[in-house]
């Protein structure tokens, strides 16, 4: 499809010409139609099956301008019939088509899948220096892209896509990989300025004057070293991470001179270099100061890696293939244990009376006080503990007894087992227990090493199957768990109340370079553990895609073999042995283990790891997601050979073929439900998946039952009620400011990550909770309603009414919201002889501190009574004010973070207003087992309060799968990017809509850095030319060209040149013209004389041109100049939250500016024919369209 010339096509005319050279492609493959939602072409007969939004007026007019692009001859002809927009009205259909392609294009999430290819297959721009060597391998991987989009079915025998497809997607494939480059190569310019900024506030604190004020300086510290990190981290540029890295290690010294009690999961790492002044910045901080500033840190490095994010869209996939019991009834893998007493399962496991392994402590603390963190005897004697009314029994439910009981079942033998690995899919529903029954099978396997060791009897499970693998003995290796770095203090936690304290070893693996060197060193925690089988290891799942890329070359995606392991680097045997890689282990837990499902290189990174596993684990709650393509994914991590064979692929393209046509043919009314023939392909295809999985897999839900036939767990339900608010028109000018800020940067980043990253939306999502210009603003302290009324927030005053109006009595009429705002019905009248109730407790979930104060201001303008805990609290203080809340009658409302509730008992409350919406699913489920659990005796009711047109609204919507919450929103088009972004997708560059010799194509980083930063200005050639030819021909006197730009106060000069001869000059693609002829500031023209080409590109002439001068003028903005307030403003103007120059999308050039020409002889020329006319102030809105008569347009570059 390439021209002799080297030119792409646009990305609607590639749809175009592979349309037209292979029948019709891409539109009735499969996986296209799913993508797309088109399922019967581009002109079906049936007007109601035309594409949405098409009438048939439209789909005729397309039709023609296929026709009239088909009978272009060259492909140079092509491509400039399909970027003309000369007399557009006279082709509708181009119109149309251009429309539908680049609109629908970001919607349908094509760039972010080719992307994903080209990160897999080591071929994404990031990966490269020289951006030749990669483009030269685009070719490559045209087939793997074509299955990603396309399916199997467009590939031939060979996996190879035929000819026409393969010239039509590499034009696609080299776009999105050029505007990926310029995102990436311009945010990376960005961390340049964030770097300076951030360096430079930190030199302030260094330089520390006594004289000066700190707290500004602090925040400013904080802040930009906030946002540096944010971009190089989702970069992932290794050099400026160290960097980060060491300025943060200071940084949190600081924090916890402050509070030793800071919390924060971002990496803490030490600094070598000038340690900053602790003493004096405590001695000019006031306490409130000081809190304001951990507050501030705490939002914005309590973040997870970017690696460990979790794509947010995924969070409830719509399951195809549901997984159930047998007809026996039983739940699928405890077929035996369906009849078993708890007595007998336990007795079975060799557990003492208690039913617990032996190293299991017999109670925990309510408040969430472990026996690893305090001393306390109540903690450690049991006789003592069961005196204290804070102290619970702890004890294993019949189902997770049952659950250890079928594991260990299903792997020993009684004969040595060399054919398959052991391990097990756990996927028992949300709410039953997973970390206890995965503690209590690493209990047990302890257990059993231990009687080996002493030669002791083994449990009497084992006594006729005491093969683990093939071996009789049980290895003395550690159990690893990996788990998303969200979770890893909740797994700490969990685990430190489960064991006693000296029964086993915890060991974190650290999430930064450094810490886990320290991990590995002779030294460090593990090597220094005495513990070998009695050692665990906790690790995010970040640390496999990290220490994969430093060990083993990019896997190939292969299509036949996903499972294959890639070779491993040279100085694999060196590296090896300081990363998870280097041992083996007992077992390995891998918990939400669906992410790990698909096939590349997170999928490869855990196949490699658990080959050094005795046993594995994965354990989700979502196993079976949207195809056979998934179970596959899971059945590898599992261990199952069928999924390792070539029959499994084969079995697996031919189930989805199948669902395809299925889908084909359900119309408008039956895709709203199953019809019978999908019901029948999914009974089918899950019996078969039931076969496959035969004593591998574990699924019980809530409604399953015990031995007794009795509900697993007896616990009232919960009911979730979304409380979705309009804000004040103050609050969203405020919050669309910092969307728009953001979303260039999070582009970037989500082109690389493939997932969203949650750094980027800390500013916004305070800003919804509490709309500031700027973060280092300070929140007012509020002394009266009336004060509090002209900035109030919406969801803060609206969380405090609730309080009031639920906490008046506890039979209070459920509250209603019309046109956004909240309105409290009146409380019924008491019957005689009834006395008001006011029992109802409150939790509210706050998820950022520096907006706590703020919240406990509100409450005590209304009145409410509350007590707050948060992740700086001692364990003892916490557990203090537990115990508060649960025993004082007075105190009704608690205030909590997420991190600071953590294993804690709550079910004392049956209200919980969620007043910031969590991040993920995950992270809301933990929350709401605060008081959704046992013992509660209540229905648990959970108010969202969500501000509509936020990404509150996208985030809820995505954690309860529930896209209907958000439709309306999603008809906006800052709703549109809200949600491509979070889903991590990336924007829509306008420059897939233009030819490469449009100066608005995308033009070469590194000269579009400069040409941008002069703001030089040529005149578009489309109609200037025109008329400068129509001119010449009455003239009579040869061609006329433009010659320097320049500036005259406000107004922008444009020469017009007549020549005495035509010296017009080939050009290459504008990209190729200025990376070859930048000099310093100036461009200047190269090539051969030709007679004038017909795209008209505007070129500076030779110098030894003769010319009579027509000046063409415009006026310009007047610069703006930041104040010095702006500059000390940390907030201000950033880098990373905007381009420099303005609000110039990505990739593009700004739109059309007007120019009135000017009749009279100019004055304001150069000497020399180079466009180098510095622009300084240049406005950065858009000006109107072309006009006609005397105004032309000039392009900014």
């Amino acid at each position: 499809m390439s021209s002799s010339t080297g030119k792409t096509q646009v990305i609607h005319g590639a749809m175009t010409q592979m349309f037209l050279e292979n029948e019709q492609a891409p539109w009735f493959y499969g996986p296209w139609q799913e993508t797309t939602g088109i399922m019967h072409g581009l002109f079906p007969k049936d007007d109601s099956e035309l594409p949405k939004g098409w009438t048939r007026e439209i789909a005729n007019s397309i039709h023609s301008y296929f026709e009239q692009f088909n009978q272009q001859k060259s492909q140079e002809d092509k491509i400039k019939f399909a970027t003309a927009r000369k007399n557009a009205a006279h082709i509708p259909g181009r119109i149309h088509w251009r429309k539908f392609i680049t609109e629908n294009w970001k919607r349908w999430g094509i760039h972010s899948k080719i992307n994903a290819v080209l990160l897999e297959e080591g071929i994404h721009p990031l990966l490269y220096e020289d951006i030749h060597e990669a483009t030269s391998r685009i070719p490559l991987v045209v087939d793997v892209v074509a299955q990603a989009l396309f399916g199997e079915e467009a590939l031939d025998s060979h996996l190879r896509v035929n000819s026409s497809i393969r010239r039509a997607l590499r034009d696609i494939i080299k776009r999105t990989f050029n505007n990926t480059r310029n995102q990436i190569t311009r945010s990376k310019s960005r961390t340049v300025s964030l770097e300076k900024g951030a360096v430079e506030a930190f030199e302030a604190l260094l330089a520390l004057d006594k004289d000066k004020a700190t707290k500004a300086k602090i925040q400013a510290v904080i802040l930009k070293l906030a946002r540096w990190k944010a971009l190089v981290d989702a970069l992932r540029i290794s050099d400026a991470m160290e960097r980060v890295q060491h300025m943060e290690g200071e940084l949190n010294e600081l924090m916890l001179q402050f509070n030793p009690r800071v919390n924060v999961t971002s990496a803490k790492a030490k600094s070598g270099g000038a340690k900053l002044n602790t003493s004096a910045l405590k001695s000019l901080a006031s306490q409130e100061d000081i809190e304001d500033l951990v507050n501030l840190y705490e939002d914005f490095f309590n973040t997870p890696d970017p690696l460990d994010s979790v794509a947010l869209q995924d969070q409830h996939p719509i399951t195809a293939l549901k997984v159930g019991g047998f007809d026996d009834g039983a739940d699928l893998g405890v077929e035996v244990e369906s009849k078993m007493t708890p007595e007998e399962l336990a007795r079975n496991l060799g557990f003492p009376p208690s039913r617990l392994p032996i190293p299991f402590n017999l109670y925990r603390h309510k408040g969430g006080i472990t026996p690893w963190d305090s001393s306390h005897p109540n903690q450690i004697k049991p006789e003592l503990a069961q005196n204290d009314s804070q102290m619970e029994p702890i004890s294993l439910h019949w189902h997770q007894l049952a659950g250890v009981h079928a594991l260990m079942r299903m792997n020993w033998t009684a004969k040595a087992n060399t054919t398959r690995p052991c391990g097990a899919l756990i996927a028992d529903e949300v709410g039953l227990g997973k970390t206890f029954q995965a503690a209590t099978v690493i209990a047990f396997l302890s257990d059993v090493a231990m009687r080996q060791k002493l030669s002791r009897p083994l449990p009497p499970l084992l006594f006729n199957t005491p093969f683990l693998g093939n071996s009789s003995t049980l290895p003395r290796l550690p159990s690893l768990i990996l788990v998303p770095g969200t979770l890893i203090a909740q797994w700490e936690t969990e685990l430190k109340t489960i064991f006693k304290r000296g029964s086993v070893d915890i060991l974190v693996y650290g999430t930064s370079k450094i810490q886990r060197i320290q991990f590995w060193d002779p030294k460090g925690p593990f090597h220094t553990s005495k513990n070998d089988v009695n050692k665990i290891i906790i690790a995010p799942h970040s640390a496999l895609q990290q220490e994969f890329g430093a060990l083993y070359f990019a896997p190939l995606k292969s299509v036949r073999e996903p499972w294959k392991i890639p070779k491993r680097f040279p100085n694999y045997a060196t590296n090896v042995k300081n990363t998870l890689y280097g041992y083996d282990y007992l077992s390995v837990t891998i918990d939400e283990a669906h992410v790990f499902r698909n096939t590349g290189a997170k999928h490869i990174s855990l196949l490699a790891l658990i080959e050094r596993a005795t046993l594995r684990f994965a354990m989700t709650a979502t196993p079976l997601q949207t195809s056979t393509k998934d179970i596959a994914g899971m059945g590898r991590i599992v261990g199952i050979p069928y999924f390792l064979s070539q029959e499994a692929t084969e079995n697996e393209k031919s189930d989805l073929k199948e669902l395809r046509q299925l889908k084909r043919c359900m119309d408008d009314e039956t895709k709203e439900m199953e019809s019978e023939a999908m019901m029948d392909f999914t009974k089918r295809t899950g019996q078969k998946m039931q076969m496959l999985f035969k004593d591998r897999i574990l699924r019980r839900t809530t409604s399953s039952k015990d031995w007794r036939n009795q509900p697993l767990i007896d616990l009232p339900p919960y009911i979730d009620t979304p409380v979705i608010l309009k804000v004040t028109e103050r609050e969203m000018d405020i919050i669309r400011e910092k969307a728009d800020k953001m979303k260039k940067c999070v582009s970037s980043a989500n082109g690389v990550l493939l997932v969203a990253s949650r750094s980027f939306y800390v500013d916004h999502r305070i800003s919804v909770g509490f709309a500031r210009k700027s973060m280092s603003e300070k929140i007012p302290k509020f002394s009266s309603l009336d004060e509090w009324n002209e900035l109030k927030s919406t969801k803060f005053d609206s969380c405090a009414r609730m309080c009031v109006h639920l906490l008046g009595r506890d039979d209070a009429p459920e509250l209603n919201v019309v046109d956004g705002k909240l309105v409290f019905p009146p409380l019924l009248p008491l019957e005689p002889g009834l006395q008001t109730q006011q029992t109802l407790k409150i939790l509210i979930s706050q998820e950022f501190p520096s907006l706590g104060p703020l919240l406990r201001n509100v409450l005590d303008l209304y009145g409410v009574k509350y007590l707050w805990i948060d992740g700086r609290m001692s364990f003892q203080q916490r557990a203090q004010v537990v115990k508060k809340f649960c025993t004082d009658s007075n105190i009704r409302v608690l205030i909590m973070s997420s991190v600071g509730s953590v294993g804690l008992n709550l079910t004392v409350a049956s209200v919980i207003i969620f007043l910031d919406q969590p991040w993920s699913a995950q992270d809301e489920l933990q929350i709401r087992g605060r008081a959704h659990r046992q013992p509660q005796q209540q229905t648990v009711r959970c108010y969202h309060l969500l501000a509509d047109e936020t990404a509150d609204i996208i985030l809820a919507a995505l954690a309860r799968g529930k896209h209907h919450m958000m439709a309306a929103f999603l008809k906006q088009e800052h709703g549109q990017e809200l949600y491509s972004l979070l889903a991590g997708g990336t924007l829509n560059p306008p420059e897939d809509d233009y030819d490469e010799d449009d100066p608005k194509y995308m033009l070469d980083s590194e000269v579009n850095s400069k040409i941008k930063h002069r703001m030089k200005f040529i005149v578009d050639a489309d109609q200037m030319i025109e008329d400068i030819d129509n001119s010449a021909k009455k003239e009579k006197s040869g061609k006329k060209a433009v010659k320097n730009p320049s500036v005259d106060g406000d107004r922008l000069n444009v020469v017009v040149v007549k020549q005495s001869k035509p010296r017009w000059k080939s050009m290459k693609s504008a990209e190729e013209v200025l990376d070859d002829n930048i000099v310093t500031e100036s461009i200047q023209t190269a090539g051969q004389d030709t007679a004038a080409p017909p795209d008209r590109t505007v070129r500076p002439l030779q110098e030894n041109s003769a010319s009579v001068e027509i000046a063409v003028t415009t006026s310009l903005a007047t610069p703006s100049v930041p104040s010095q307030e702006t500059a000390d403003n940390p907030d201000t103007d950033d880098p990373m939250l905007g381009n420099e120059g303005g609000n110039m999308e990505d990739g593009a050039l700004n739109d059309d500016y007007d120019i009135p020409i000017n009749e009279s002889k100019s004055t304001a020329t150069d000497p020399g024919d180079n466009v180098s006319t510095s622009c300084t102030g240049a406005s950065h809105s858009s000006l109107s369209s072309p006009k006609t008569g005397t105004r032309r347009r000039a392009t900014r570059m």
